[in-house]
Order: C-alpha cells, then structure tokens, then sequence
C-alpha cells in the first residue's frame, strides 16, 4: 500500500495527531487532497508552491492510496478481490493505519481519519473497525459530506445531518 507521510518532530515530548488522509473512488488516489488541500505543497498552475493552510500545521499527515489506487497493487492480481470489495477494503484500511501506528511509534498520537467522496464512507467504516480492536480515534472528517454513506453507517437523521455541509456550499 503506498503512501507518502509528513511528519514534524513533537515539542517536548508531546504527541502530535496523526491524521490519514485518502481520496474516494473507483480508483482515485490521494492527489487531489494531497496537492490541492492537506499537503505541504499545492499546485498553482504548473508549479509546486508552499500550502499556507497545510494540515501539517497542526497535525502529521500519511496521505493513502488504499489498494488500486494510486502506486498500490496487491502482491499478486489474484488477491485483487480480496481488496476490491467494502469489507477487503475497510480490511486492509484499517491494519495500514494500526501497522504505520506502531511501526512509527504513534501509538498515543490522537488518531484522525479523513475521507473524500466515497473515502468518507471508509473514513467511517476503518474507524469503527480501529475501534473494535481497541484503537481510539479522535475524530473524522468528511469530505464531501458522507454522500453515498448507507443505512450501515447510521441511522437516517445522522445521514441527513452530514449532507448539511454540502447543502450550505452549494
């Protein structure tokens, strides 16, 4: 699964957030959140300039490209379908976030997940699967506010309320 990270060194031992940042799909990369919202830089034209409002600001950044996505492939095209599915992708969402956590020793850091278009859907179902397995998450952030979130991500008040977003800019 490939993903680029920024991370800024903590100030006196204090654990920055972490947050992990994925576009939604079919296909689509982390890219867009990535040089045109979150990261440290943003295309302006045809150039690569520094992102006064990064993220990175206030929180570490690991921007995802989820299985077919971007540079990520699975190990061998047969497993494709073990990915290419809600629940395969949750899956292995959700062990990319806790594996990064504990390679880089970010156990602790509060933990944020943010999804755009279809990624919001995953932000939600990897958070509550890290959840099942113990892990806190601070918080989500929906992109897009949640639409095409589903009768499984809660009831019919709590969709509507997250549509709002897009309502109000629109």
């Amino acid at each position: 699964m490939f993903y680029t990270a920024y991370r800024v060194p903590p100030r006196a031992g204090k654990a920055r957030p972490v947050t992990f940042v994925w576009n939604g799909g079919p296909g689509a990369n982390s890219s867009l959140l990535h040089f045109h919202v979150a990261g440290p830089r943003i295309v302006r034209g045809d150039r690569l300039v520094d992102n006064p409002e990064s993220w990175l600001a206030f929180s570490d950044l690991v921007m995802v490209d989820p299985i077919g996505t971007g540079f990520s492939r699975p190990a061998r095209p047969e497993f494709g379908a073990e990915f290419y599915g809600t629940r395969g992708d949750v899956a292995s969402v959700a062990e990319f976030v806790r594996s990064w956590l504990l390679l880089h020793d970010a156990e602790g850091a509060p933990l944020y997940l943010v999804g755009e278009s279809w990624g919001a859907g995953r932000a939600a179902s990897v958070g509550y699967a890290l959840q099942q397995r113990g892990i806190a998450v601070s918080g989500l952030v929906l992109i897009s506010g949640g639409w095409g979130l589903t009768g499984d991500y809660g009831d019919a008040a709590l969709r509507a309320a997250v549509h709002v977003v897009d309502m109000a800019s629109a």
